[in-house]
Order: structure tokens, then C-alpha cells, then sequence
């Protein structure tokens, strides 16, 4: 990786983490992709975008130019301060160089999230609809998934768009993954 990436990146993070949150550590949230059926609900990111804040973490939500919108709300939602967004502002190579200053990234199955695995930050991966990786020598790695009998159901989901596979993961238990995930690695 480049140095211009990482510059890039660094004055994307500076011009949107608020002056007090700079020493807090970075956790990266990637909630987006292309299909429904692998997205975790907007309520959840902001309940743990705050709860990650309130334990310390400068939340940031990653995604690309599409992605913005959504990014915004999710922003909007939290407690005033709580997360920010450079979704839609970072090229893919400046999201890594992003990635790979984070002590921590949450994120549904897409490529920013499975980037996390690859750097070898604590990643916490949540699947539904989609088979996961369940090993693969990646320690740094937690994938939560729920082998549910219409799971994975790929492209077409049977549940009439409740999504039963990402709503069984709560918040909780989210935050006690990725909490004992950089317990580990510590």
C-alpha cells in the first residue's frame, strides 16, 4: 500500500473524527452491500455504534459512493457525536490504508469486512443469508452466523423479507464478540 493511500485516508479520518475522539482507538463499521438479505438492520449499527463509543471506540462507517445515504442516517440516528462516515469519500485503496489503522472492524458480509480478516485486524463478521467462512486459520477473525434451517439461502430468501438470520444477532452479542476478540489479541 502507498503512501498516497494512507495520506489520503489519514486527512479523510482527521476531517471528520472530532478533535476530542483522536486518541480513541478506531473501530470500523462496514454495513453495507449490495443485497438485503446480507444487511444487518440500521437500528442495530446505531445501537452499536453507541455502545462501541460509550466503551471508548471512535466508530467510523465505511461504504462506497451508494452507500453514502444510508451512511448519513445511520449517523443521524446516534447520539450526536457518537459516529462519523467517510463512506462514498475513499477509494477501495484508501479504505484499506482506513482499514488498517483499525483496532477493531464489525461488518456484514462484503469486501470491505473480508479486507479486515486479510490485514489481520480484529474483525467480527456477521453472516446470514450467505454461507461464511467458519475457519480458515484467520485467529484474528469472529464470524457469527446462525445455521438456520432456510440459511444460507443465498438469493433467495424464504423468510417473506424478515431476514431471521441477521436478526438473531443482537447487539449484545455482537459487542461480546468483538469485546473478547481484542481481549485476545491483546
Amino acid at each position: 500500500m502507498g503512501e498516497g493511500p494512507r495520506r489520503v485516508a489519514a486527512q479523510a479520518m482527521a476531517q471528520v473524527v472530532p478533535a476530542g475522539a483522536a486518541q480513541r482507538p478506531l473501530a470500523m463499521l462496514c454495513p453495507f452491500t449490495t443485497r438485503p438479505q446480507k444487511h444487518w438492520f440500521d437500528d442495530r449499527w446505531v445501537d452499536l455504534a453507541q455502545a462501541l463509543h460509550a466503551r471508548g471506540w471512535q466508530p467510523v462507517l465505511l461504504g462506497g459512493p451508494s452507500d453514502r445515504e444510508a451512511a448519513q442516517r445511520i449517523v443521524d440516528a446516534a447520539a450526536p457525536g457518537t459516529c462519523v462516515h467517510v463512506a462514498g469519500v475513499l477509494k477501495l485503496d484508501e479504505s484499506v490504508a482506513a482499514i488498517a489503522q483499525a483496532r477493531l472492524l464489525v461488518g456484514v458480509d462484503t469486501g470491505l469486512t473480508h479486507l479486515g480478516s486479510a490485514l489481520k485486524v480484529p474483525t467480527v463478521a456477521l453472516f446470514g443469508s450467505t454461507r461464511p467462512y467458519l475457519s480458515g486459520g484467520m485467529p484474528s477473525t469472529r464470524v457469527l452466523y446462525d445455521a438456520l434451517p432456510c440459511s444460507p439461502c443465498r438469493r433467495s430468501p424464504t423468510c417473506g423479507g424478515r431476514f431471521d438470520c441477521m436478526r438473531q444477532l443482537t447487539v449484545e452479542r455482537v459487542l461480546d464478540a468483538a469485546q473478547n476478540l481484542v481481549k485476545e489479541g491483546e
